[in-house]
């Protein structure tokens, strides 16, 4: 024992030699500098050199130290730690580094303490730095730092300034079982940074600046017993947080920042056994959720001390089935609704000092709940309304005193409604409260059960002798997909709290086409495709017109197919009928769009009916009729004796060609006719046969006069009739065109 005195390295270097047998030397506050090269120490298993201003682990001086297993160089001003440090035949079990200059652990440093490896016990291996010399802080740790040391079963690294656990950083650590991170400024929770520590049973991350835990983020330490998460900045819990930790019993959350946990938060760790959530923010969680704590059926202890919590909902512990203590200190609050309690079946310890009770006849039945456990239940709770019982304790009462008068609680009059907003414009939400009470209310809303600033709202109250009214205006500026969820609007004043429906809020799009349709031409009997897509939020309806209605012959003849892939419209067999312009409609609840284009059929010329052989009397009119379809419209010539036919003052042609009348025929009128239809897809002919002959003799002019008249009459109302047929069609398709322009 040579602790405590002012011995330095030369004179312990020079007298601690030969000393066979001896197994401890403790040469702790002394001024050695340097750690010496002790020689003749064979028996030597225990070296304590803390506090001796040493700067570095040299070699040299512990090779002749094999038998040594434990080596304290604490509190000295060691800079640097690595893998030529240590000799390569130690027996080195225990090493400590406590508060020390260490800055960076690279990789391998350990690698050569080989009994870390060959024998199985507790060791620890702790770096501290001086928490009040700033530099003296561990930064960085580097991935395989502590590879190879597989039987090592607690690793300490509390109080420095690490930022983050590097990929693979504990690889190796196959056996360890506890882990002390504490007191660092780790920021975030990576699966990687744990990579396999599939042994590990306690976590200690307590007092760092933790803001995120990644999905998945436990995944290699699944077999955690005690995760200490106290004191950090965690904002939300969800169902992703905890997912792996099935074996997890106690879980420290306090005093961070969570406002919000999302619903099957705890789903994942059924065997919770204690729970710590004091010191947080998390009043909605008991005021307004359903069983946030579901699942939890084997927990025992319950902390959610200091949480602003002004009322207890009904639902809150729902599923706490073996709750033994439930702690909510330090909460104003003013409210617990019927049965709150109704499933916490073994709950034996309450704590609970509220000063602020309302102690109506909704409150009753807590006093007889409190009553019939007396000998469980010391609770300092005080009435504060009634103003003839403020003050007193609840279990002080009688039931009595329960009774009920106007509340001075918020009560919800307007509340907000589910809105459709267009993305880039304003959404706004207004919530409407009154109170019996002359207090002023205090107004908040929260989006998806996260609080949001006041800055985003309007207030305005009256209030006066006679009670308070309160509106609160929530706008939503050049609103994007980012806003939209469940918002609320939560009321309060110094009786108690009230919660607004969630509504929600969906932000959409205008619909914008993708593909618009383009006006086509096809052949008789081919197909006919027109494209049509177009996107938004909700994802628009296409739809389809032809000439402004739902008429489409190809539908009914079962020749139209609409792809709900690739929004394609497709007529199969096209025919003349299907001519005309098709509208696409692209609708969602922002609005409707509509894109329009025509379909041409082209057709080769044809027939519509076979020319006919025909007797004329002479003298008299008659009609030869070339009717014809197709398109583009196709063009007509007659021909007779296998010659053109020319106009002459009795050889009309009319009708675009289709009819050709001859009038006072004479004998030389006789004889055959042809009629030729041609367009750019193909041509027809038609062949008759006119024949002239003699007629009766007429008996006097007056007859020969009516019977001129009454050819005449039907000549022309033959051309009229013929013209309105056979053109019909045209006229149908250039006023669909032109609609279609003039849209």
């Amino acid at each position: 024992e040579l602790s405590s005195n002012r011995l330095g390295y030369d004179a312990v270097q020079a007298q601690v030699v030969n000393l066979s047998k001896l197994q401890v030397l403790n040469v702790n506050h002394n001024n050695l500098g340097r750690i010496p090269r002790f020689s003749g120490l064979v028996s030597l298993v225990r070296l304590q050199l803390a506090n001796n201003g040493i700067e570095a682990i040299e070699v040299e001086a512990l090779q002749a130290l094999t038998g040594l297993k434990f080596l304290d160089l604490s509190r000295n001003n060691i800079k640097d730690v690595n893998y030529g440090s240590f000799p390569d035949k130690n027996s080195l079990q225990y090493l400590n580094l406590n508060f020390n200059k260490l800055t960076t652990l690279g990789k391998g440093t350990f690698q050569r303490l080989q009994s870390l490896k060959r024998f199985s016990k507790v060791y620890i291996v702790s770096f501290y730095s001086n928490r009040e010399i700033n530099s003296n802080a561990l930064e960085e740790v580097q991935s395989l730092t502590f590879q190879n040391l597989n039987q090592l079963k607690s690793l300490k690294m509390n109080n420095n300034r690490i930022t983050s656990l590097m990929d693979g950083v504990f690889h190796g650590l196959t056996t360890i079982q506890t882990l002390e991170l504490n007191n660092n400024s780790i920021t975030s929770i990576r699966k990687g940074g744990l990579f396999n520590l599939t042994s590990l049973t306690n976590l200690a991350l307590s007092r760092n600046a933790i803001v995120e835990i990644e999905q998945d983020g436990w995944e290699f330490a699944p077999r955690l017993f005690t995760l200490d998460l106290s004191y950090n900045r965690l904002e939300s819990l969800d169902k992703y947080t905890f997912e792996e930790l099935s074996q997890l019993k106690t879980l420290n959350l306090e005093s961070n920042q969570i406002s919000a946990i999302g619903e099957g938060t705890f789903n994942n760790t059924k065997s919770l056994e204690v729970l710590y959530l004091g010191m947080n923010k998390i009043s909605w969680t008991i005021e307004d959720m359903r069983g946030p704590f579901y699942g939890l059926s084997k927990l025992e202890r319950l902390y959610l001390n200091s949480n602003e919590i002004k009322s207890v909902s009904r639902n809150a512990f729902i599923g706490l089935k073996s709750l033994l203590l439930l702690e909510l200190s330090q909460n104003n609050i003013s409210s617990i609704q019927s049965n709150a309690f109704k499933d916490t079946i073994r709950l034996k310890t309450l704590i609970m000092n509220s000063t602020n009770l309302l102690c109506d006849c909704n409150l009753v039945w807590f006093y007889h709940w409190m009553k019939e456990r007396k000998d469980v239940f010391q609770l300092d709770a005080e009435c504060s309304y009634p103003i003839w019982l403020r003050g007193q304790l609840i279990r002080e009462l009688s039931a009595s005193n329960f009774s009920c008068y106007d509340s001075p609680k918020p009560h919800l009059i307007d509340e907000p409604k589910t809105q459709f907003g267009i993305r880039g414009t304003n959404v706004t939400l207004v919530c409407t409260a009154t109170s019996t009470a002359p207090d002023v209310m205090t107004f908040k809303w929260k989006h998806d059960n996260l609080e949001l600033p006041d800055s985003g709202s309007i207030v305005t109250q009256l209030n006066n002798d006679n009670g308070t009214v309160g509106t609160t205006q929530l706008t939503i500026p050049n609103i994007q997909n980012g806003a939209a969820g469940k918002y609320q609007c939560i009321i309060t004043n110094a009786y108690g709290v009230v919660y607004s429906q969630k509504v929600k809020v969906t932000v959409g799009t205008f619909p914008f086409f993708k593909k618009t349709p383009s006006d086509i031409s096809v052949q008789a009997g081919k197909m006919a495709r027109l494209d049509c897509a177009a996107a938004g939020d909700p994802k628009p309806q296409i739809s389809w017109e032809k000439d402004g209605g739902n008429d489409f012959p190809a539908a009914k003849d079962r020749r139209m197919h609409i792809s709900a892939d690739d929004g394609a419209f497709f007529i199969m067999n096209a025919q003349i009928v299907d001519m005309g312009v098709y509208t696409c409609s692209a609708e969602n609840a922002a609005g409707v769009i509509k894109a329009s284009a025509s379909v041409l059929v082209l057709e080769s010329p044809m027939l519509l009916k076979p020319l006919e052989t025909k007797v004329a009397e002479l003298g008299t009119s008659i009609v030869l009729d070339c009717s014809a379809s197709g398109y583009p419209k196709p063009v007509i010539l007659w021909f007779k004796d296998g010659e053109p036919l020319l106009v002459t003052e009795r050889h009309f042609i009319i009708a675009d060609g289709q009819l050709m009348i001859i009038v006072k025929t004479d004998f030389d009128d006789a004889g055959d006719y042809e009629c030729q239809v041609e367009n750019e897809f193909g041509s027809q002919r038609g062949l008759m046969k006119l024949s002239v002959i003699e007629g009766p003799e007429l008996v006097h002019d007056d007859i020969s006069s009516t019977n001129t008249d009454t050819v005449s009459a039907i000549i022309l109302i033959t051309i009229i009739c013929c013209c309105i047929l056979t053109s019909l069609i045209w006229i149908v398709v250039m006023f669909r065109m032109r609609k279609r322009n003039d849209e």
